[in-house]
């Protein structure tokens, strides 16, 4: 087997949590051997940073996907009980989900821009207050 082969397998063999001890016998070489790569062999090294960043990068993306396909699922009962809430009798209410909805689309921030002070009165409405004149 080739030395390249040889540190392929190491490597594999690390990043799946194996022991330098571990990663050495399945290997079929000495510990020593796997000790003087990690202590001395840059292209060895190279090897291992870019496998372990690959394996937790695809750990990440396992991890994305499973929440957007929970947003996905989730997504329809949310936007269900916050539209509702705009129904609703509580006045309290109505205007706590308007104010998600504005935050979700962004549009208090779009708004504020057209209108200085938008955003305060906004928050002030939410809060029961009467909101101060801002021309």
């Amino acid at each position: 087997m080739s030395d390249a082969t040889t540190k392929a397998m190491v490597v594999r063999h690390l990043v799946a949590g194996a022991s330098v001890q571990e990663a050495a016998r399945r290997a079929e070489i000495s510990v020593d051997r796997v000790r003087s790569w990690k202590a001395k062999d840059e292209e060895f090294n190279r090897l291992l940073q870019d496998t372990e960043e690959r394996a937790v990068n695809a750990i990440i993306d396992e991890g994305v996907d499973h929440v957007l396909q929970q947003v996905k699922e989730l997504g329809p009962i949310a936007l269900a009980v916050l539209k509702e809430s705009l129904g609703s009798h509580d006045e309290r209410l109505r205007l706590q989900a308007a104010q998600s909805v504005f935050r979700i689309g962004g549009v208090g921030k779009q708004a504020a821009a057209v209108k200085p002070g938008l955003e305060a009165e906004i928050a002030a409405l939410g809060n029961n207050q009467r909101p101060q004149d801002s021309d």
